[in-house]
């Protein structure tokens, strides 16, 4: 059996990209050193 984890950012509309399909919220972050959990999220996976 194969299982699959994600880790995805989405907007509080639960969408990843725009309708035009743009991105460019995801890149403009705040603090570009903070992980957002995704240490502790990839830290038990093979």
């Amino acid at each position: 059996m194969v299982t699959t984890h994600v880790f995805i950012a989405v907007s509080l509309d639960g969408y990843i990209a725009r309708q035009d399909g743009d991105i460019d919220w995801l890149l403009q972050r705040d603090d570009p050193t903070e992980d957002h959990g995704y240490a502790a999220f990839i830290a038990d996976k093979d």
